[in-house]
């Protein structure tokens, strides 16, 4: 999956990801049932789910980068929060595309 420089890169992106979260919005404090409403709307997610979507994105661009191009997303369907998220989508080789 690439060589430590590599590794060591996504790991800062993902700490950065996450510090820009909190500073952002800060942090959420635990939910206490019987007390704190139920978010049903707004802003819905966390600094996990915001990390997810940057591995995504990494992701993507190391196919990019590997010689791939992305034809089409079809759909991206949420679950209950981003963590759940499916994203389908169609690379091909840049030769095929």
């Amino acid at each position: 999956m690439g060589s430590v420089k590599q590794q060591k890169l996504r790991e800062e992106i993902l700490r950065l990801t996450a510090e820009y979260y909190k500073k952002t919005w800060g942090e959420e404090p635990p939910f206490v049932p019987g007390e704190d409403p139920v978010r049903y709307g707004g802003r819905v997610f966390d600094k996990k789910e915001l990390c997810s979507l940057e591995k995504i994105y990494q992701i993507m661009k190391e196919l990019e980068n590997a010689g791939f191009v992305l034809k089409n997303i079809f759909d991206i369907n949420y679950g209950s929060d981003m963590s759940l998220a499916q994203i389908d989508a169609v690379y091909v080789k840049e030769a095929d595309a």
